[in-house]
C-alpha cells in the first residue's frame, strides 16, 4: 500500500473525528489517491483503533461532545438514585 494512502487515512481520520467541514473527496485529492481506497484504508483504522466521533483520544477541540453525554449519565444516575431512596 502506498504511504500516501496510509497518510491520507491519518488525516481524514482526524478530520472525522473532530468533526471538520472536509469531505472525503477533498482529502483523496489532496494526497492524490483514489476516493475508494480511502474509504477502506479509513475503515481499517477505525477497526483497528475502535474509533468513534470525538473520541478523547484523538479528539483536539476545545469541548468534546461526549462530555455532554457524561455529565447527562451522572445526572440520571444521581437521579435514579434519588428515586430509590426512601
Amino acid at each position: 500500500t502506498k504511504p500516501e494512502l496510509w497518510a491520507a487515512a491519518l488525516a481524514y481520520t482526524i478530520v472525522k473525528v473532530n468533526f471538520l467541514q472536509l469531505k472525503l473527496g477533498a482529502v483523496a485529492a489532496a494526497f492524490s489517491v483514489s476516493e475508494r481506497s480511502l474509504k477502506e484504508r479509513f475503515g481499517e483504522l477505525v477497526q483497528a483503533l475502535d474509533l468513534m466521533p470525538a473520541d478523547y483520544r484523538y479528539f483536539v477541540g476545545d469541548q468534546n461532545p461526549l462530555d455532554k453525554l457524561v455529565e447527562a449519565a451522572q445526572i440520571m444516575e444521581e437521579l435514579d438514585q434519588r428515586f430509590m431512596e426512601d
